[in-house]
């Protein structure tokens, strides 16, 4: 019947219609006897007419597909774009082995692909180190065994491949337990454990498409620090007479460390010495009588000697402040004495 749209049929033909499913052909009827149809034309060689039963198939030759990167198949049939999942490997007709890959097709898809991917959530590793570690003591303790162990969580990163312990900032064991000590301790000493790792896994982001973006690559992590510090102690209390030497202070009923700069001296009603002995870094700054209507009797503790000789934990010679109260009798009854230094 060649190019043409219009078909005359003899006699009253009344009408027609579309049978199967598709595009529809039949257009409709013109004057008594005219049946209209759409025309059906196809140009380029590759073109095909495929006609079963009850339908025709327009299609632009032989189906064309590429898988991209990420592993979406694109595949070009009869003029259309469908993406399909999961992907098919097809073999371009093309002579290039990616014909379409700076096409504008392959543009507008990947912009279609960046607004619904959805990318992965990546998790770094962490370290740890034995928390028990960090504490404060009196200056010259000695700690002789500590744990210091390194652990490891590997969340979305590759497994440990090594381990190191450093003290005060440089390597001391390639371990990842160990027993430490430290003797007649006189300044800080810091510890941190460190674990390098390998390259972990690639994710893959809501299409099910891998996703390295963020991915974890091989690294090291480190641990918190622990520190270990040694501070001096502070001493104070009632006594029956003024505190000579070392041991003497050290023997005073109460003592803190020195980090503390609000204490309490009870008089009790039998002695009639209040003695104070902190850091010489510190000074007195007053002492108020609680028990008596808030009475200030800061002037009454009077520094006996402000170079007075104490002895730490490591028997290590220390300097102090001795403050002393002396009344002529003893309290009574017992009063507070609210101590503050800095």
């Amino acid at each position: 019947m060649g190019n043409r749209s219009n078909i005359s049929l003899v006699g009253n033909t009344t009408n027609g219609q579309n049978y199967g499913t598709g595009a529809d052909i039949y257009i409709g009827k013109s004057g008594a006897n005219l049946l209209q149809f759409k025309t059906i034309s196809a140009t380029g060689g590759s073109i095909q007419i495929i006609e079963t039963p009850t339908q025709i198939f327009i299609s632009g030759g032989t189906s064309q597909s590429l898988v991209g990167s990420g592993g979406t198949t694109v595949s070009l049939i009869s003029g259309s774009t469908y993406i399909y999942s999961p992907p098919t490997d097809y073999v371009l007709d093309s002579g290039s082995t990616n014909p379409i890959a700076n096409s504008a097709v392959t543009t507008v898809l990947n912009q279609i692909l960046d607004v619904i991917a959805v990318a992965p959530t990546y998790s770094a590793p962490t370290a740890g180190l034995t928390p028990g570690i960090t504490q404060t003591i009196e200056m010259g303790t000695t700690l002789s065994s500590f744990a210091a162990d390194i652990s490891f969580t590997q969340n979305d990163g590759g497994s440990a491949n090594g381990y190191e312990l450093c003290r005060n900032s440089v390597h001391y064991s390639s371990l990842q337990n160990n027993t430490m000590s430290e003797a007649n301790i006189t300044s800080s000493i810091n510890y941190v454990g460190k674990v390098s790792y390998n390259c972990g896994p690639t994710k893959n982001n809501n299409l099910g498409i891998p996703d390295p973006a963020g991915k974890i690559l091989a690294g090291t992590v480190s641990s918190a620090v622990r520190i270990i510090t040694p501070v001096l102690r502070q001493f104070w209390g009632s006594t029956s007479v003024l505190p000579a030497d070392s041991a003497a202070v050290r023997g005073l009923s109460n003592n803190n460390y020195a980090t503390t700069n609000t204490f309490t001296l009870t008089t009790g009603t039998v002695n009639t010495v209040f003695a104070i002995a902190i850091p010489s870094t510190k000074s007195l700054v007053s002492v108020i009588d609680t028990t008596n209507l808030n009475l200030n009797v800061t002037s009454q503790y009077v520094l006996i000697n402000g170079a007075f000789n104490v002895l730490d934990a490591g028997s290590n010679n220390q300097t102090y402040k001795l403050y002393a109260m002396q009344p002529a009798i003893p309290y009574n009854p017992s009063a507070t004495h609210v101590i503050t230094v800095s």
